[in-house]
């Protein structure tokens, strides 16, 4: 492969930016990786820190796989205690609380699904 700014020089890394093949000369480091001018840096630079804050954003995600499902099972034991244990005028919170408590853990559980179907 050639430079695409040198032809006849060997190109020796593609530029991160945008992909174009680089010789030595023109090559200008950026944090992982090499690119072909000051346009092409910044862009890299911005790249660069949107893969970093979507690998931190899926680590917020794996936690709410647990957090999700554990939310969804205290609002159906709270719904449960609440309609077995308050006075009759006042158990239609304990309805609310179990109503609740299905709709996050049906929620969980579609996302779930969708994570599961997307790996496939």
């Amino acid at each position: 492969m050639e430079c695409f700014n040198h032809p006849g020089a060997s190109a020796v890394a593609l530029c991160r930016g945008c992909g174009k093949g680089i010789c030595r000369s023109c090559a200008l480091p950026v944090s992982r990786g090499l690119v072909c001018s000051e346009d092409c840096r910044t862009f890299s630079e911005a790249l660069h820190q949107v893969q970093v804050t979507t690998i931190r954003s899926n680590g917020m995600i794996s936690s709410a796989r647990l957090v999700q499902p554990l939310l969804a099972l205290i609002l159906i034991a709270g719904g449960w205690y609440a309609q077995h244990t308050v006075p009759r005028e006042v158990r239609f919170m304990g309805w609310i609380l179990l109503l609740m408590g299905c709709a996050v853990g049906l929620s969980a559980l579609l996302t779930q699904l969708k994570r599961l179907r997307s790996k496939v």
